[in-house]
């Protein structure tokens, strides 16, 4: 289906938000998408990527009266980009979590959009904060355009777009019709032990005196 831009679509631009207590974020997908936003996520860890593409959404429900969707990553599609240290990382363990989670559920995906004829894509490659992402995406905005932000894109309130990944989840959960399978031993007799390490807190093995 076509895209519509906003002035023919009845939808008007809205003047850029003072502060982020002003947005009005709609985390309902527009229908059609006019346009969409997604974000490289940072696979340095699974945490680190949901919250670069909650960015992603966050900024998408804010340009929600302009037709922004939400074209979620699979953190597969960036695989070729990593260093290959990384690689087992995101093949065995984050790509797992991936599938686990089932976040990408009810989002069409990256892969999908990408792959579409006549798509202009614009990369935003400055780290900018979320008004100013928000700001910039709204003065330039153009229909069919995938919004390609910077890497490492982060927000500092996580919670308002909370109930989104958890619908995605349970409803994941609940197409499987199954229990969830465990992605690790959960034998009787296993005891598992999670130590979480700071980024600037030690040095690789081969530097440390510890």
């Amino acid at each position: 289906r076509e895209a519509k831009s906003p002035a023919t679509s009845g939808m008007l631009p809205l003047q850029p938000p003072s502060s982020p207590a002003d947005w009005v974020l709609n985390f309902t997908q527009p229908s059609p998408c006019v346009s969409w936003v997604v974000n490289q996520p940072d696979l340095q860890g699974l945490g680190h990527a949901q919250a670069n593409r909650d960015f992603g959404l966050l900024v998408a429900a804010s340009l929600n009266d302009l037709g922004v969707c939400f074209a979620c990553p699979r953190l597969s599609d960036w695989r070729r980009h990593v260093h290959w240290e990384k690689e087992h990382l995101v093949k065995v363990q984050l790509e797992s979590w991936d599938k686990y989670l089932g976040f990408m559920r009810g989002f069409q995906t990256f892969s999908k959009v990408n792959s579409r004829r006549g798509v202009l894509k614009v990369s935003i490659e400055k780290k900018m904060n979320l008004l100013k992402v928000h700001e910039w995406i709204r003065s330039n905005f153009a229909a069919n355009t995938l919004y390609l932000l910077g890497e490492h894109s982060d927000a500092y309130d996580h919670c308002p777009s909370a109930p989104v990944w958890r619908a995605n989840y349970w409803a994941h959960r609940r197409a499987a019709r199954s229990p969830a399978k465990a992605l690790y031993n959960t034998s009787d007799n296993v005891i598992h032990v999670v130590t979480h390490l700071r980024r600037g807190d030690v040095w690789k093995p081969h530097e440390s005196q510890a």
